[in-house]
C-alpha cells in the first residue's frame, strides 16, 4: 500500500466523521433543544461501535490484499448514507409530546443518524487493525483528522448552513474513498455484496455531494428542516436573511415593505400612546428566541417610543458612554424617578425639570386615578421640579408644580412620590 495516500485518506475520513457529528448537534439544537446534543453523540457512538463490532465478527472477510478496496467501499457508503440520513432527518418532527409517537420519532432519528457512523466505524476499525503500517502512526493521523474536523466546524458553519455542511462532510468522505483506492499497489480486489459497485464511482459521489452542498448553501429553499421547535418553518417571502455559525442560526423575517405595526417591547409602559406604528423585522435565534429590529434612518425622534420600554432604562440614565450603571447615582450625578399619583378630575401631561437646561417634556399622560405611575428617570438637581398640565391642553395654560423634593428621593432607587 502507498502510505502517503493511505494516511491522507485516514485523515479525511476522521475529519469528516467528527465534522458530521458536531454539525448534527448544531442541527438538532435548532430543530429541537440544546440538551439533545448528547442524543447525537450517543447515536454517533452507537453507530461507530456497531460498525467496529460488525467488522470484528467478519474479520475473516477482510484481508491485506482487499484492504484498500474495502476502505474505499465503506468510505463511499459513509458518504451516501450521510446524504440519505440528512434527507430523512429534515422530514421528521421531533416535538416533545407525551406519546408513543414521540418515542417512535426519536428512535427513527437515532437510527437514521447512526447509519453513516456505522460505515465510518467499519472503515476506521479496518484502518487501525488491518493496515500494514504502525498502529501508533495510523492512530495519530486518525486523532489529527478528528481534531481538525472539530476546528473545521467553526470555519465551515461561518460560510454555509448546517444541512449544506453535512452534505460537504459526505463529499470529504468520498474524497477519502478515492485516496483509499489509490493507495492500492495492485489491481482492484472486489468483494461480493450489495455495496460492491459503490466504490467503483467515488469521484462521481464526490462531485454530486460537493455540488449538492454548494447549491444548497446559496438558497433559502433547499434541504432544510420542516419542523423547528415544534413549529412549521416559515420559508415564504418574509424570510429575508438566514445565517448559521458554530453556536446559532440567525434568521430575519420582514413584513411587506412599508407595513407598519405596533412596536413589540419587552416591558412597555402603560403610558405608551396606543397609536404608535413602526416598521420592524423579527430576528429569531435557533428557531425560537425572538427580538424585534426596528428601522432607524438616523432620526432619533422616530425611535422615541423605546423610552417606554423598561429594558432600555439604563440607556436613558446614561445616554453616552460605553457602560450603564443602574441606580440613583451614576458618575457622581444623581437621578430621580417620579411616581405620579393623579387625584385631579382629568388626565395630566407632565414636564420634568421645567426652566432648566435639562427640561424634559416626556409627553406622557397620567390618567386620572393613577397611583404611583412611573414615568422614567431624570437628572436630579437641588431645584428639580415636575409640572403637571391639563391633559387636553399639554404644556399650555395653568399648571401645578411640585418642587423641593430633592432630599425626599430614595437613596438607592431615586424614587419620589408626587401627588397632583
Amino acid at each position: 500500500m502507498r502510505p502517503t495516500r493511505f494516511y491522507f485518506a485516514v485523515f479525511l475520513l476522521s475529519f469528516s466523521t467528527l465534522l458530521l457529528e458536531i454539525v448534527e448537534t448544531r442541527l438538532l439544537s435548532v430543530v429541537s433543544w440544546y440538551h439533545l446534543a448528547f442524543f447525537v453523540i450517543s447515536a454517533a457512538m452507537f453507530g461507530m461501535t456497531a460498525g467496529a463490532v460488525w467488522a470484528y465478527l467478519r474479520r475473516d472477510r477482510f484481508t491485506l490484499e482487499s484492504l484498500p478496496w474495502d476502505l474505499s467501499l465503506f468510505s463511499s457508503g459513509f458518504a451516501i448514507a450521510t446524504a440519505l440520513s440528512l434527507c430523512i432527518q429534515v422530514t421528521l418532527a421531533p416535538a416533545m409530546v407525551f406519546s408513543v409517537s414521540t418515542a417512535l420519532v426519536f428512535a427513527e432519528m437515532a437510527l437514521t443518524m447512526a447509519v453513516p457512523f456505522f460505515f465510518a466505524g467499519v472503515a476506521v476499525s479496518l484502518a487501525l487493525t488491518r493496515s500494514p503500517f504502525p498502529v501508533g502512526r495510523v492512530y495519530a493521523v486518525d486523532l489529527a483528522g478528528a481534531a481538525s474536523g472539530c476546528l473545521g466546524v467553526i470555519v465551515l458553519l461561518d460560510r454555509v448552513d448546517a444541512p449544506s455542511a453535512i452534505l460537504l462532510s459526505g463529499a470529504l468522505a468520498a474524497a477519502a474513498s478515492i485516496l483509499f483506492s489509490g493507495s492500492a499497489d495492485g489491481p482492484p480486489h472486489l468483494t461480493a455484496g450489495p455495496l460492491q459497485k459503490m466504490h467503483a464511482r467515488p469521484l462521481t459521489i464526490l462531485l454530486v455531494m460537493t455540488t449538492l452542498g454548494l447549491v444548497n448553501s446559496v438558497t433559502l429553499h433547499g434541504i432544510q428542516p420542516i419542523v423547528v421547535k415544534s413549529t412549521i418553518e416559515r420559508r415564504d417571502r418574509s424570510l429575508a436573511y438566514e445565517r448559521w455559525n458554530s453556536f446559532s442560526r440567525v434568521s430575519v423575517h420582514s413584513p411587506p415593505p412599508g407595513e407598519l405595526r405596533p412596536p413589540h417591547l419587552w416591558g412597555p409602559s402603560s403610558m405608551m400612546p396606543a397609536d404608535i406604528r413602526v416598521e420592524s423585522n423579527v430576528v429569531t435565534i435557533d428557531g425560537q428566541a425572538e427580538t424585534s429590529m426596528f428601522r432607524f434612518d438616523g432620526d432619533a425622534a422616530k425611535v422615541d417610543f423605546l423610552a417606554y420600554d423598561v429594558t432600555n432604562l439604563a440607556y436613558f440614565i446614561r445616554p453616552t458612554g460605553r457602560v450603564a450603571v443602574i441606580g440613583a447615582v451614576v458618575d457622581g450625578q444623581s437621578y430621580f424617578a417620579p411616581l405620579i399619583t393623579n387625584t385631579t378630575p382629568s388626565d395630566i401631561t407632565l414636564e420634568v425639570n421645567p426652566g432648566t437646561g435639562a427640561a424634559r417634556r416626556c409627553n406622557c399622560v397620567v390618567p386620572k386615578g393613577a397611583v404611583r405611575a412611573h414615568i422614567g428617570y431624570y437628572r436630579l438637581y437641588r431645584n428639580s421640579a415636575v409640572a403637571a398640565y391639563n391633559g387636553a391642553h399639554p404644556y399650555t395654560g395653568p399648571h401645578a408644580d411640585r418642587e423641593g423634593f430633592a432630599q425626599q428621593a430614595a437613596a438607592k432607587s431615586g424614587a419620589v412620590v408626587l401627588a397632583f
